[in-house]
């Protein structure tokens, strides 16, 4: 009985190890890893009222995906991928990665409803984090500032 116990926890131990690397992929990253969900946005202290509610963005190492649902019946959100770091109170996305042409390219650019550049790093100020809750503010090269309010999925 002991050695089947004991053959069980090993087990358990490998699964913990192999899905824990998953996790990690290369460095914790905190509370920021998963998928977010782009609650509101307001621009210059405005709630924007055109915003869908269909936006997701999901951080995994220093990878960041925003996808847009635009058509929930189709399962086929409309991606972007980019990459992220994080010092301090300041995340910078960059869309600047380039793959393939045509269709290919349009998988490194930003939502355009995101106001954000596809070409120039994108520093964003956390305003607010409590892990599962997150405020993001992009001050725009014109004078705006737009405010992302992320939701934990």
């Amino acid at each position: 009985m002991k050695k089947i116990l004991n053959l069980w926890l090993a087990v358990a131990l490998l699964i913990m190890t192999v899905t824990a690397g998953c996790t990690s992929n290369n460095g914790d990253i905190g509370t920021l890893f998963g998928v977010w969900h782009l609650d509101r946005m307001a621009v210059d202290g405005e709630d924007d009222t055109g915003y869908d509610g269909n936006c997701f963005w999901s951080f995994q190492n220093n990878i960041i995906c925003i996808s847009v649902e635009n058509d929930p019946l189709a399962h086929a959100p409309e991606r972007s991928w980019g990459t992220w770091s994080r010092r301090d109170n300041r995340i910078v996305l960059n869309f600047s990665h380039k793959a393939g042409d045509g269709d290919q390219q349009q998988m490194y650019v930003p939502p355009a409803m995101l106001g954000m550049p596809a070409e120039a790093d994108i520093p964003l100020t956390v305003s607010h984090d409590s892990g599962d809750r997150m405020t993001l503010v992009y001050d725009t090269p014109d004078g705006a500032e737009i405010a992302y309010y992320l939701v934990k999925f």
